[in-house]
């Protein structure tokens, strides 16, 4: 017997969300001008970002992350690293860093991935 069209998509579509609190200051870094930087990390995972004010201190907002479970996970790595290194350009950090993912055998974006898949792929870093 065939499945009603809802349930079928509610199985497909498994979503998950998840908070990064930080400082409301550094917003900016993670979503863009114009929001940038959270389209280029929309299109490389899945996940959808929103802010979301805390719920006692003002100076901090929450990253809300919605997709799948690896996704979010990527993502998270990938607000992660570019908060760790904002101080640099993002095009003079692709490939300079082995993923660690992929070293673990679990990399998800293949090519897409800001990290290099073994020292083949490193590149010098040119800051």
């Amino acid at each position: 017997m065939p499945m009603p069209r809802e349930a079928a998509m509610l199985q497909v579509s498994s979503t998950s969300t998840a908070k990064i609190p930080m400082y409301a200051s550094l917003l900016d870094r993670v979503i863009g001008k114009d929001g940038v930087y959270s389209q280029q990390i929309y299109y490389k995972t899945g996940v959808k970002l929103a802010v979301i004010d805390h719920e006692t201190d003002p100076k901090l907002q929450y990253v809300e992350l919605t997709g799948t479970y690896d996704g979010i996970s990527v993502a998270a790595d990938m607000i992660h690293y570019d908060m760790a290194n904002r101080c640099v350009p993002m095009a003079s950090r692709i490939k300079t860093k082995l993923c660690k993912k992929f070293l673990r055998g679990h990399c998800l974006l293949g090519d897409k991935c800001w990290f290099a898949h073994g020292e083949k792929d490193l590149r010098k870093n040119h800051v």
